[in-house]
């Protein structure tokens, strides 16, 4: 027999058993990954990089700050429903059959969620505890969960992952939780890999938030006047979304523990006011800027923080992320042309 005919996921595949070895190894099979929240900021640039690692890919996300993978002109199987139905998530995992879950749903807005705690309990921890019980009954390989440098609250010094959390926001308090949940159900359930990994600040394509996004978007609708939260002196370490969508696929990929959990951050990290002047720079634009009073951009917002690096270093390189001023730059560049900001 020369050729054979086989069939993955539904394609039939003629292969010249003469160079079989050359051209396919017998058994390998196209990873499926499953991404909740994944038509949104973070999940758009993560899908967009799962594809072209030929991923078989479903998405979950009920949109609700609109579909960034529309926007993206991304093709990829999406439902469309609220995550905390629980049976439904159940029934889809179990007729997917997901080897790695990307657990990105969330809410994103911090200062919103201070005014409402209802919105965490929500749509963090809910969507968290949704997922474990889903799970119960079904044998995943890998869950990669999205948490977040809000869980250790304002700490003085370097925060490495052994730091003792203390957060300060209800978003930071349930991110916290979803953890213990999470180890929870790795100890109790058939989950034979969790990856906790903590974000620095995010910005870059398809944002739908946060300060280069929200300042570039009052310059486009006022260039005489900017009005900052803030003093201006908040100092953090930001990275581009496409690069730690593809940290959580080389972390996810390489580790051997049954339980990770990592710092994902730059080394560095920039100030509010160098955010600000590197906007007007590209903008060409001198608007008044007024300043906050306070240090903090609103309640809960933690200031300044360090992420200790070695643990993400040992699986992505020292030099893995762009440095904090790089990714600043390359975000205003991105969302200049997205948000249709016309320079003076």
């Amino acid at each position: 027999m020369e050729t054979l005919v086989i069939k993955l996921y539904c394609t039939e595949v003629t292969i010249d058993c003469r160079n079989a070895l050359d051209t396919l190894e017998i058994g390998e099979i196209m990873n499926k990954s499953l991404v909740l929240g994944g038509a949104g900021f973070i999940g758009t640039n993560l899908v967009q990089l799962l594809q072209r690692h030929n991923e078989e890919i479903l998405v979950i996300d009920k949109c609700i700050l609109g579909n960034k993978l529309e926007a993206a002109k991304v093709e990829v199987d999406l439902l469309n429903f609220d995550l905390n139905d629980t049976l439904r998530l159940s029934s889809v995992i179990h007729d997917f059959g997901p080897d790695t879950i990307y657990h990105l749903a969330a809410n994103s807005d911090i200062s919103k969620s201070q005014n409402d705690p209802g919105i965490d309990l929500r749509e963090t921890l809910g969507t968290t505890t949704s997922l474990c019980k889903a799970l119960e009954s079904f044998s995943l390989a890998k869950l990669i969960f999205a948490s977040s440098s809000a869980i250790y609250g304002q700490s003085s010094g370097v925060i490495t992952e052994s730091t003792l959390p203390d957060p300060i926001s209800n978003y930071g308090k349930t991110k916290l939780i979803s953890e213990n949940v999470l180890r929870k159900h790795l100890i109790e359930h058939d989950l034979k890999h969790l990856v906790i990994t903590r974000f620095p600040n995010v910005t870059g394509r398809w944002q739908t938030h946060g300060v280069v996004f929200d300042l570039l978007l009052k310059l486009k609708n006022d260039r005489t006047r900017l009005s900052v939260l803030g003093d201006g002196t908040q100092f953090k370490p930001y990275c581009l979304a496409s690069e730690l969508a593809l940290a959580l696929f080389q972390i996810s990929e390489s580790t051997k523990l049954d339980l990770l959990e990592v710092n994902l951050s730059p080394e560095d990290r920039v100030s509010v006011s160098e955010i600000v002047n590197e906007i007007c720079l590209q903008l060409e634009t001198t608007p008044e800027i007024e300043f906050g009073n306070s240090r903090s951009g609103w309640v809960g917002d933690v200031p300044e923080y360090k992420f200790d690096t070695n643990t993400s270093n040992d699986y992505l390189g020292k030099d893995f992320f762009s440095t904090s001023g790089e990714a600043i730059r390359e975000a205003i560049k991105i969302l200049i042309q997205e948000l249709e900001v016309k320079k003076c």
